[in-house]
Parts: C-alpha cells; structure tokens; sequence
C-alpha cells in the first residue's frame, strides 16, 4: 500500500528492486529497464495502455568488491567476458 501523511490511498503497489554492478549500466540503459519492467507489470496486471502502473522501482549500484559469486569476488568485465569454456550458471 502507498502512504501520504499516514493514511493508505488504498492502491496497491509492486515493489521491484534491481542490485547491479556500478558502472554496468548508463542513465538511458536504466530508463529501459524500468520501460521493461513497468511494461511487463503491465501486461501481467492486464491494464490498458492509458491506466498508470502501481510500480516502484529501485536500481542499487553496487561496488564491485561488494558482490561475492562462488566465495570470491567477481568484477563486470568478468561476467561480459567469461572464459570461453566456461558453463553456463
């Protein structure tokens, strides 16, 4: 539910939260994918194109040496360019 001063406008909401390597995304690639999600909600919910969608969106930049994958770090450049006889996760 969405509050104003305490009090419940009685909408629903869907809260969405993204935590991405800082850096691998720019302010055009975020807008997209809010496009996206926004979109995808959408069409779940069955709204028509004019009705606004009850989304929230947070995208979390994250430091790179904040991320552990497999008890090690993992960098941006590692995930864009993975050995190539590595398998797929």
């Amino acid at each position: 539910m969405v509050y104003h001063g305490g009090k419940t406008d009685g909408r629903n909401v869907i809260g969405i939260e993204v935590n991405a390597f800082e850096g691998g995304f720019d302010t055009a690639a975020k807008q997209k994918l809010f496009a996206g999600f926004t979109e995808a909600v959408r069409e779940a919910a069955g709204l028509a194109a004019d009705e606004l969608v009850p989304v929230y969106i947070v995208l979390r930049d994250v430091p790179p040496e904040n991320w552990g994958v497999f008890g090690q770090t993992i960098s941006l450049n590692d995930l864009r360019h993975p050995p190539e006889n590595a398998e797929p996760v």
